[in-house]
């Protein structure tokens, strides 16, 4: 029993949890914290069959790419700006900007988020 108890502790721990959810333009704001820290994740809006839809105040095992490490490569060569700890915002498409926020200090992608929608 003791056992049991320790997986579902740790398996929480290994998880996000949504604090809000808000969108722009053609992508969905996603909005989890994890261990005190906040995490702003960015999924382009997109509708799928089968969905399990993430909801606020739930929990998921969300797999997270920075946008500090998904700089772009040239020649196998990672190309990135000296001063990536200054830029605030990005921009996604002609119309959409989305930038990092007061106790944010990176935008994510999650590699098991299509849309508003979890998969396994």
């Amino acid at each position: 029993m003791c056992c049991t108890t320790n997986k579902k502790i740790i398996e929480k721990k290994s998880e996000y949890m949504v604090a809000k959810l808000d969108s722009i333009n053609n992508y969905y704001l996603i909005y989890a914290t994890k261990n005190d820290s906040v995490f702003k994740i960015i999924s382009k809006k997109e509708h799928t069959a089968k969905c399990r839809p993430i909801k606020k105040g739930s929990n998921y095992p969300f797999k997270l790419k920075s946008m500090r490490d998904n700089a772009p490569t040239i020649g196998g060569i990672k190309i990135s700006p000296m001063n990536h700890l200054d830029i605030q915002c990005f921009q996604f498409e002609e119309n959409t900007i989305i930038c990092k926020e007061d106790g944010i200090y990176d935008l994510y992608f999650a590699e098991n988020i299509n849309g508003l929608c979890f998969k396994k």
